[in-house]
């Protein structure tokens, strides 16, 4: 007989509820409600399509990556109640501890996002002009101290090396420390 074990769900500590995705069936926090007139704010806390622990550890998944930018999003887009939650269910929470490690873990779910986060930068970014990728802002952007966050800034700085149109629309700082990596980086 086969039993699946139960884990316990998790609450962010900062008291935000969490919201699945009638449409990717994704888990996300949310760092502000919308209520009337005001847009919701939030962060994924899962890969928007599956990513196999096993091949995420030895290879270089998209979908991982994706995942890693932690991307803000701005929007209106009604939601059900029955779709929130103030507790991430355990199975979701084991999942994405094993994928990103307990350090990113702990960002997406306990820390205070909403307060590390420019607003104007935010503001000026969810244009779709300035960023016309969709999908939300990386949180690296749009974050005021980039030097509290050195795993997820180096991973958007290797993004980019990556992704090079996405330097047009970096800020002074950004394409500083973008410069000072490829200068550490080994020529390929």
């Amino acid at each position: 007989m086969n039993l699946k074990t139960i884990l316990p769900s998790v609450a962010s500590a900062n008291g935000n509820w969490f919201n699945k995705s009638d449409y990717w069936f994704r888990w996300s926090r949310c760092l502000v409600r919308a209520d009337g007139n005001d847009r919701a704010i939030d962060i994924s806390v899962e890969p928007m399509n599956f990513v196999d622990l096993d091949h995420a550890k030895r290879y270089s998944d998209y979908e991982l990556n994706k995942f890693l930018e932690m991307r803000i999003r701005q929007h209106r887009t009604h939601q059900p109640e029955h779709r929130f939650s103030m507790e991430l269910p355990g199975s979701t929470a084991d999942y994405v501890k094993q994928l990103v490690g307990e350090e990113l873990f702990n960002f997406l779910i306990h820390e205070d996002i909403l307060s590390e986060i420019d607003m104007d930068k935010l503001a000026y970014y969810d244009r779709c002009d300035n960023w016309p990728w969709g999908g939300g802002i990386p949180f690296a952007m749009v974050c005021k101290d980039r030097d509290k966050y050195p795993l997820i800034i180096n991973h958007w700085i290797k993004v980019m090396a990556k992704e090079v149109h996405y330097l047009k629309v970096q800020d002074d700082d950004m394409i500083r420390r973008y410069n000072d990596y490829l200068k550490q980086e080994p020529a390929q």
